[in-house]
């Protein structure tokens, strides 16, 4: 395994632990409702699972395609347009909000939901970015792959 997908795996985990202790100190300090329920938990590990599945074949895809690091942070050279990029043009994007409806299930803090809003908001706008820095990087590339994919909702394969 590579080092950046190892610290990149270190360092979400260690956000990860932060911030659920954070959300759970600011539930406690507001008197937030907690929700709980059997399903909850196991529901949310299956979304947490799908989540850093969908970020570890991503970041092999960026890194074997798009000839960047494993860490997508940076834009990639060449345009990736395989694996699961055929289906959607965000696997990364959706994989962190599906995360963090997996926080929200396991711990039942509400506080994760506000968080989910405003994790919403912040890729929405990062996407708009993404887009309009491909465009200009890809040309007519991108435009060609963004009327064939769709953004958010998966596109059935054929």
């Amino acid at each position: 395994m590579e080092k950046s997908i190892l610290s990149v795996i270190i360092i979400g985990t260690s956000l990860f632990i932060i911030f659920q202790e954070i959300a759970i100190y600011i539930n406690e300090v507001f008197g937030l409702p907690i929700f709980r329920n059997i399903i909850y938990p196991i529901a949310g590990l299956s979304f947490c699972f799908i989540s850093i599945s969908l970020f570890l074949c991503s970041s092999h895809l960026f890194s074997k395609i798009g000839k960047v690091t494993s860490a997508p942070i940076e834009p990639p050279e060449l345009l990736v347009a395989e694996g699961l990029h055929r289906f959607t043009r965000n696997p990364i994007y959706i994989g962190h909000i599906l995360a963090i409806v997996g926080e929200f299930l396991i711990f039942g803090i509400s506080y994760c939901f506000l968080c989910f809003k405003c994790h919403i908001f912040c890729t929405f706008l990062c996407c708009i970015n993404r887009r309009t820095s491909s465009k200009k990087k890809f040309g007519a590339q991108y435009v060609i792959y963004m009327k064939t994919v769709p953004r958010w909702i998966l596109k059935r394969y054929s």
